[in-house]
């Protein structure tokens, strides 16, 4: 009995020597589905022998270490493998890898769900609490203020998966758990199939020919895919509204026949869910753990928003309206939402001298990349250099080393997958693969991957960005930079690991350096005229109140959906009530559609009765860019930009957001750099 106590006890101590990538730079990428099948077994099958290791300790040998930086290890070894398949299962080229992660993807996901069910495991977190023994009550009090953020990370993960609540209401919300998975499971798969809408070349006459370039065109026909890369690039730029609505219905009808049966289930499900863990709604159960910290909070902060931004935004829809009139002889024109990129545009060039096609040519892709890291190594001070990594899921794969500049220390390692092909998801989004993590003897690097879908060269031709896509760049880049440069001792509170309503911010922050003059030089293939880039900035109202106004939409769409008790949702109900909101505070979706489907960011991400963290984003970056736009120096300002990576970087979850915001800017929070980035104040 006695060696299998020592054996569980040395389970615990040495869990992150074992499986971790100390002394390596690169993970080990699995390159066939049996080895994802496999490594997937047995890192479960470890990380249950762990479980069962902590919950087999008597009170007596309970100890931080013992228990809670044995979670940590235990949350680091399957995030290891864990956060590897749900890359591959929308990255990997081939599709038996996809299934197999896909599969993987499963397991992990039931697994967290039946590990912190385990009472056994609860119990030992609870006793540690508790206990009245001496040496225990000294440990506690001895912890740090990172210890005790971790005690009581734990402590909330058990109690938020309802340990505290009958066994069998955890039952029900297991099964509720698991159903809501598969489910999700099966509206990604159908919003992936792959759809297309066609248009001939009369259709696309306007769009501009290197944005045309971009599509498939076969048997004199454009095949445009119905997703946002492809279908965007029409609505925003045709000047025939026929073909502008037909591309953004295509977009919104994706996988309509399947997912509006689904999309409602889930929604179903969740406020079911909460009413079990006895939460008034499913937004009072995710909110409970933000900056926000409840529902209130959040409808307060985007109704005031709303109204604020209200009657600016009529004005700015009245002259587009105008526009629109002029264009097509109707005094009664008004504009669609399918018309709203276009116009917008249009009242750019001429209203603000700002015209967004003659922008594209300065941006060639390759440039502003280059620009971009130029710009971090000067600011952050790091050092960038290409490297070659063992193994690349496809050929287009690059990597990156990031380094400090003053000490050559390397501090974690950024893949590029920067361009579409078939079987790859149709997004932007920043994958944090391996967390940082310090043992005290041993780092951890981080490694991350930016999955992008930038247009591929094919030819001579240079391919040349919209300023959009610049700052889309920018954006999923401030994420890799949270993840890289992370000095977090544990997983669970590295890089992105912080509030969920403050994940965006420092990504959305990035976007703030695009328009700065010594930036633009940076990332330019030749220097953009003082006086443009002044317009630019000078537009920056219009333009924000516009994205922010939609935005404003469609997270007071995912934050009612997910506020109401109600688990009736049927697929005609969800879809007007959203169409309703959409209406009301943006513009009207097209007839027949129902955008509510295509919101996969609320489906199958994090984001539900979360979307607000957007906009939320915007208050919080624009008060953090303030800092580098009161600078001589301006946003290339090194000093600023390096106490920016001190203490919003580098702190990841360790500490509050909150309070990492007001140590950056030496001050208390305040939303008026946001207001007057909208033009609602000018104090």
């Amino acid at each position: 009995m006695k060696t299998i106590r020592v054996l569980a006890l040395f389970l615990v101590v040495v869990a992150a020597a074992t499986d971790s990538l100390f002394g390596t730079d690169f993970p080990a990428w699995e390159t066939t589905a049996e080895q994802i099948a496999t490594v997937t077994d047995q890192t479960v099958r470890k990380a249950n022998q762990r479980l069962d290791a902590i919950a087999s300790l008597k009170e007596e040998e309970l100890r931080f270490k013992l228990v809670f930086v044995a979670l940590d290890d235990i949350e680091n070894l399957v995030g290891l493998v864990r956060d590897r398949v749900d890359f591959l299962k929308v990255s990997h080229p081939g599709e038996a890898m996809r299934a197999a992660a896909e599969t993987a993807s499963a397991t992990f996901r039931d697994w967290s769900f039946a590990a912190y069910d385990r009472e056994d495991v609860f119990q030992a977190v609870q006793q540690y609490q508790l206990s009245e023994i001496p040496a225990i009550k000294a440990e506690r009090a001895g912890l740090s203020a990172v210890d005790r953020r971790l005690v009581t990370h734990f402590e909330r993960q058990f109690e938020r998966n309802g340990l505290q609540l009958p066994k069998a209401t955890r039952e029900k919300l297991l099964a509720l758990r698991k159903e809501r998975g598969d489910l999700k499971d099966q509206h990604r798969k159908n919003f992936n199939a792959e759809e297309r809408v066609v248009f001939t070349r009369d259709e696309l006459v306007g769009v501009p020919s290197d944005l045309r370039s971009r599509l498939q065109f076969a048997d004199g026909m454009y095949h445009v895919k119905t997703v946002f890369s492809e279908t965007s690039l029409i609505y925003k730029n045709s000047p025939r509204e026929a073909t502008r609505k037909e591309a953004l219905t295509a977009r919104y009808s994706r996988a309509f026949s399947k997912n509006v049966f689904i999309t409602p289930r889930i929604v179903r499900l969740r406020a079911k869910s909460a009413d079990l863990m006895g939460y008034e709604n499913w937004a009072a159960y995710q909110t409970e753990v933000t900056m926000m910290k409840n529902p209130a909070r959040v409808i307060e902060f985007l109704g005031d928003l709303h109204h604020g931004l209200d009657p600016m935004f009529r004005d700015d829809v009245a002259r587009l309206n105008q526009l629109k009139a002029s264009d097509t002889y109707d005094p009664d024109a008004v504009v669609q939402s399918w018309d709203i990129g276009h116009y917008g545009s249009r009242t750019l060039k001429e209203e603000h001298a700002v015209d967004l096609s003659e922008l594209r040519q300065y941006f060639r892709y390759e440039k502003v990349l280059a620009g971009m890291l130029q710009l971090a190594e000067a600011v952050f001070s790091l050092k960038i250099a290409e490297v070659e990594p063992p193994y690349k899921w496809h050929e287009d794969v690059t990597a990156i080393r990031i380094s400090d500049a003053e000490s050559q220390e390397s501090l974690g390692i950024l893949y590029l997958d920067m361009f579409p092909r078939e079987g790859k998801r149709d997004s932007f989004s920043e994958w944090q693969i391996v967390t940082r993590r310090d043992t005290g003897a041993d780092v951890q690097l981080p490694v991350a991957v930016l999955l992008c879908n930038f247009p591929k060269k094919t030819n001579d031709a240079p391919v040349l960005l919209e300023l959009r896509e610049v700052e889309t760049l920018f954006h999923e880049f401030g994420h890799a930079l949270h993840s890289l440069l992370s000095t977090s001792p544990y997983t669970v509170f590295s890089g992105t690991n912080v509030e969920p309503d403050f994940v965006e911010a420092p990504s959305v922050m990035m976007e703030s350096f695009v328009t700065d003059s010594g930036v633009m030089q940076l990332i330019a293939d030749e220097p953009i005229p003082e006086p443009l880039l002044a317009k630019v900035r000078a537009s920056r109202a219009y333009s924000s109140r516009l994205y922010d106004k939609r935005q404003i939409a469609l997270a007071q769409m995912d934050m009612n959906i997910h506020m109401t008790s109600e688990a009736s949702w049927e697929r005609f109900n969800i879809t007007s009530y959203t169409d309703r909101i959409m209406e009301e505070v943006f513009l009207p979706s097209p007839e027949g559609t129902s955008f509510i489907n295509t919101f996969t960011h609320i489906i199958n991400s994090h984001y539900h009765a979360g979307y607000y963290r957007y906009v939320w984003a915007s208050a919080l970056s624009a008060d953090l860019a303030s800092v580098f736009e009161n600078s001589d120096e301006g946003f290339l300002d090194p000093q600023i930009g390096m106490k920016y990576r001190r203490e919003i970087l580098e702190r990841g979850g360790t500490r509050d957001a909150m309070e990492s915001v007001e140590m950056f800017l030496g001050r208390a929070y305040d939303k008026s750099s946001y207001l007057r980035r909208l033009g609602l104040h000018t104090d």
